[in-house]
């Protein structure tokens, strides 16, 4: 008969780890009220973890947080008191099988195995700080700010081709340089004493919740909408907490994909009580013929003729390309052209 676990005392922690073959040389505890109060674990998934006083009603909050950090085939320990030998009895379960375990008796211990170390969200900083170090790779301490730029474009579109592929291998791996350039770009500007990891979480963070009083504050919504129009009172606020107005193009990258860019400053100046030909109109004023120019009023209002028509302008073109490149590599007599375009930057990624 299995009886409720104390408690357990921190100096009996790295016996427990020894006892089912884990190192002790570091380990994370935590109890099922805090783990249950979170959406994700405040853990490293590359060291042990240990979640104290796991009761039935707190089983499903504890193990949905511990689904977002561990695979569902994961292995688990459960520890239960046996009372008829009065010792701790360990059992092993995948963490996607564990849930029936605890919602019966009346606490368990959970002990989470660590993850191997490149699964970790400290492994990666750590590989790319050896990377800068004096010793380390030539090409990556050669990095600045400005040079991954198109890394990080060309990273941003490869997401997209898998997403619009659903190739959901490609889409982790392409997920994962992405992320590569975000903590490079951290990495360099921590050296440069620029900003630090800290600001850079906090900022967004902090950006996540204040936009977000629906959730997080007491603001009541109903529907999409009602959030996108406390969003804009929302950010009208942060520019005037600035000393500046937010007109209605602002947040718009201009780094964007043109046809994107043009179709969002369409729907924002529509949004603002202003017919985009208006302006569109004006641009090209000169008596002075430009084809480049002109050339690019015809694909505004191309632009505009497709979001009327309910068309994503720049989806249509990137899947027209799709059919094309397509079409391109099934073609034999093009087989054996070169394919590395000599001005185009190095990506180690790729």
């Amino acid at each position: 008969m299995n009886a409720a676990m104390d408690p357990l005392s921190p100096a009996s922690i790295p016996g427990l780890l020894e006892q089912l073959g884990m190192s002790s040389s570091s380990w994370q505890y935590t109890t099922a009220e805090a783990l249950a109060a979170r959406w994700f674990p405040h853990t490293d998934a590359a060291i042990p973890l240990v979640v104290d006083e796991v009761r039935p009603e707190q089983s499903q909050p504890v193990l949905a947080a511990l689904a977002r950090a561990y695979p569902a085939g994961h292995g688990v320990w459960t520890m239960s008191h046996d009372a008829a030998s009065n010792e701790c009895q360990p059992t092993r379960y995948n963490l996607e099988e564990v849930g029936e375990a605890v919602r019966v008796g009346s606490s368990h211990t959970l002990v989470v195995p660590p993850l191997a170390e490149e699964c970790s969200l400290t492994q990666l900083p750590n590989i790319l700080a050896r990377l800068r170090a004096p010793d380390g790779c030539p090409w990556d301490r050669e990095q600045t700010l400005e040079s991954l730029r198109f890394q990080v474009v060309s990273e941003v579109h490869e997401v997209i081709e898998a997403i619009d592929l659903q190739d959901d291998e490609n889409l982790a791996e392409e997920l994962g340089d992405l992320l590569l350039d975000t903590f490079f770009l951290i990495n360099i500007g921590y050296e440069q004493g620029r900003f630090h990891m800290a600001d850079v979480l906090a900022e967004i963070s902090r950006k996540m919740i204040r936009r977000h009083p629906h959730v997080f504050g007491d603001s009541k919504l109903e529907d999409s909408d009602s959030v996108l129009m406390e969003w804009e009172q929302i950010k009208q606020a942060e520019y005037r907490a600035k000393g500046k107005q937010r007109g209605p193009l602002d947040g718009i990258a201009k780094g964007l994909p043109a046809l994107e860019g043009a179709r969002l400053m369409q729907s924002r100046t529509r949004k603002a009580g202003v017919d985009p030909d208006t302006h569109a109109s004006n641009v090209n004023a000169s008596d002075t013929p430009d084809a480049e120019l002109e050339l690019g009023q015809r694909l505004w209002r191309l632009v505009a003729d497709a979001t009327e028509a309910g068309i994503n302008s720049e989806d249509a073109l990137r899947r027209f390309n799709t059919l094309y490149r397509q079409s391109v590599q099934g073609s034999e007599p093009l087989a054996g052209l070169p394919t590395d375009d000599p001005q185009e930057p190095a990506n180690q990624a790729a």
